[in-house]
């Protein structure tokens, strides 16, 4: 399970890795957000550490595959996980802390609106360039 702040699958969602060789590890996940229900992959390296603890980075794309009622929301997310660590404890549970960046592929709307000039409420009417942090919590084998 993982959770986060502009993260690659949303404010909650679910992943899973594959780790084919030591250096590399294959995530693709499911979740929600506030532009919809994403779905992503990205790539991983891991380095240093040790056999059960690993420095992560990691690059990706999610796509948004539903937008009920947000207009002029972004398609396509670039996720950068620039700085992360994962921990693997005996009993097979699994931590994952990572930060970086996502970038949308068109101008983000804040509130759901079309056009910020008429909203006081409006932040960031033409941002595309956000922090992201997500925390995972599971189990590997």
């Amino acid at each position: 399970m993982h959770g986060g702040l502009g993260s690659a699958v949303g404010y909650l969602g679910g992943t899973i890795a594959y780790s084919p060789i030591p250096l590399l590890e294959t995530e693709v996940g499911l979740g929600e957000g506030f532009y919809g229900t994403y779905l992503s992959v990205m790539q991983k390296i891991t380095v240093g550490g040790g056999p059960r603890t690993h420095f992560v980075s990691g690059v990706g794309l999610a796509f948004a595959m539903d937008k009920v009622s947000v207009r002029d929301s972004p398609d396509w997310w670039l996720n950068l996980d620039l700085a992360g660590l994962e921990a693997r404890f005996s009993g097979h549970f699994v931590l994952l802390l990572a930060g970086g960046l996502t970038v949308a592929s068109k101008d983000v709307y804040m509130f759901y609106s079309s056009d910020c000039s008429e909203r006081a409420d409006c932040v960031n009417p033409h941002e595309r360039v956000f922090p992201q942090i997500r925390l995972g919590l599971g189990t590997w084998f």
